[in-house]
């Protein structure tokens, strides 16, 4: 971590401005893995570029213009300690299939965006002389994203309806995870294909909801993990 972003965080939490929470998650920084806080540093320090939400290199600098420099510090220590659990796996499930506000301030968009706005478009778009979804193999596209939009969200209905029932969610909630974050880089993926040469370029967004689909198979506990938690579920029966 840069060492002067470090200092103020401990000066904060010195003062017991980060509340009981905050400290804890300031102690936890040290365990975190390196190739996370190495990410986040070089974005903070750098306002590198990233392939997807782009702005959360920005966040620090967001913070410092508006002079909320303390409330910057309190964010910036809770987001590198979260620890992932069941109920953020739910979360970023959820964001995946119907975006929403993402961590670093910016609005994810979602599965549900680049569904919507390759049906939009395969509905104007004309070549030969028709729009484009009277063609079979623009029908199936769509076909298969509103159908894996569906499955998502009821996994995530379900694993939802666990947690709010106090029963335990893990595996429930790795496969809505694992599902959800996988499909939403694949509906994107065919939103591009649908878009064609557009679907490429800057004028439409979905090539931004591709690039920003992404990171929900990586943060918060990579597809890799959710298969551990899932396959240990099974294997104990």
């Amino acid at each position: 971590m840069n060492s002067a972003v470090a200092a103020a965080i401990a000066e904060d939490a010195g003062r017991g401005i980060l509340g009981p929470t905050g400290e804890a998650n300031l102690r936890r920084l040290d365990r975190e893995e390196h190739n996370i806080r190495a990410a986040i540093t070089w974005s903070l320090e750098h306002d590198e570029p990233a392939l997807g939400l782009r702005i959360m290199g920005s966040t620090w600098r967001w913070f410092q213009q508006r002079g909320r420099l303390r409330e910057g510090r309190a964010f910036l220590a809770q987001l590198l300690a979260r620890p992932p659990s069941d109920d953020v796996r739910i979360r970023i499930a959820a964001l995946a299939a119907e975006g929403g506000l993402a961590y670093w301030m910016n609005d994810f968009a979602g599965a549900r965006a680049a569904y919507e706005e390759a049906l939009a478009y395969a509905k104007e778009r004309k070549a030969f002389g028709q729009p484009i979804a009277q063609f079979q193999a623009i029908q199936f596209m769509l076909a298969d994203m509103a159908t894996e939009l569906d499955a998502a969200r009821l996994l995530v209905w379900r694993a939802a309806a666990l947690k709010d029932r106090g029963v335990r969610h893990s595996a429930e909630s790795a496969m809505a995870k694992l599902y959800a974050s996988e499909m939403c880089e694949r509906v994107t993926s065919k939103a591009i294909q649908i878009h064609g040469g557009y679907g490429y370029v800057k004028e439409y967004d979905v090539e931004r909801h591709w690039r920003d689909s992404r990171i929900t198979e990586i943060y918060e506990g990579t597809s890799e993990i959710q298969r551990m938690v899932i396959s240990s579920s099974v294997l104990k029966g």
